[in-house]
C-alpha cells in the first residue's frame, strides 16, 4: 500500500477541520470566511480539490504532493490567484490576500493534525515546519528592525528634547539680560530725571534770586531818582 492509498484508508470520508478551529484562526479577520460556517466551507473547498489525488485517482508524484512550487500534477492556485492584483480595487485587493492567508492558515492546520494522528512523518511535515520557522524569523527580523526604528527615533526625540531645553535655556539668559537692561535703564531714567529736577530747582532759584536782585536794584534806582529831584527843586 502506497503512502496516499494509506492516508486515505484512515480517513473515510475525507476529513476536514472542525469550524471553530479554523474559525478561532481568522475570526479576527474581515474577510467571507470569518464565520465559523463559512470557514468550514471554505476549508471543505481546500480540501476537496486535493481530493483526488489523496484517494489516488489523479496520480501525483511525492514531489507535486509536497512541493507546492512543483509546476507537475495539481497546480498551486494559491499565488495564481494573485495574477493581476494590481488591477483590482483596494477591497478586492484585501479579500484577494485575506484568501490566499485563509488557504495558508487551512493547509497548515490540516497537515498539522495529520502529523498529531502520526499519519505524517517528520521529513514530510518538515517543510511545513520550515516554513514557519521562516515566518518567525521573518517576524524577529522585522520585529527588531522596528524595535532599532523606535530606539532611532527614541534617541532622535531625546536629542531634539535637549535641544529644546537648550533653546529653553537659552531664552531664559535673554529674558533675564533684558530685565537687566530693563532695570539698568529704569534706573538711569530715574537718575537722570532725578539730575533734571535738581537742575530745574537749581535753575528756578536762581532765576527767582535774580528777579529780587533785580526788584532790589529797580527800587534803589526810584530812590536815587526822587532824591536827585529834591535836590534840584532845592
Amino acid at each position: 500500500m502506497s503512502r496516499y492509498q494509506h492516508i486515505s484508508s484512515l480517513h473515510q470520508p475525507n476529513p476536514v477541520v472542525k469550524p471553530f478551529a479554523l474559525a478561532q484562526v481568522i475570526k479576527a479577520r474581515e474577510t467571507p470566511e470569518s464565520t465559523p460556517e463559512r470557514a468550514n466551507a471554505h476549508f471543505k473547498k481546500i480540501f476537496n480539490s486535493s481530493a483526488p489525488s489523496i484517494n489516488g485517482t489523479n496520480p501525483l508524484t511525492q514531489e507535486t504532493m509536497f512541493n507546492p512550487f512543483s509546476t507537475k500534477g495539481y497546480p498551486t492556485t494559491g499565488a495564481l490567484s494573485l495574477t493581476g492584483l494590481e488591477t483590482l480595487s483596494d477591497e478586492a485587493k484585501t479579500e484577494k490576500i485575506a484568501a490566499v492567508v485563509n488557504d495558508i492558515t487551512a493547509s497548515i492546520i490540516y497537515i498539522a493534525k495529520q502529523g498529531e494522528a502520526g499519519n505524517l512523518t517528520t521529513d514530510q511535515v518538515a517543510p511545513i515546519y520550515n516554513l514557519v520557522g521562516k515566518m518567525n524569523l521573518t517576524a524577529n527580523r522585522h520585529n527588531k528592525s522596528l524595535l532599532k526604528e523606535l530606539e532611532q527615533q527614541d534617541i532622535e526625540l531625546e536629542g531634539q528634547g535637549q535641544q529644546i531645553e537648550r533653546m529653553a535655556e537659552e531664552l531664559e539668559k535673554r529674558d533675564r539680560h533684558l530685565e537687566e537692561v530693563e532695570g539698568q535703564h529704569r534706573s538711569e531714567m530715574q537718575k537722570l530725571k532725578a539730575r533734571t529736577n535738581a537742575t530745574i530747582g537749581e535753575l528756578k532759584g536762581r532765576a527767582e534770586r535774580l528777579e529780587a536782585e533785580l526788584r532790589e536794584l529797580r527800587q534803589q534806582k526810584r530812590a536815587i531818582e526822587v532824591r536827585d529831584r529834591k535836590v534840584k527843586v532845592m
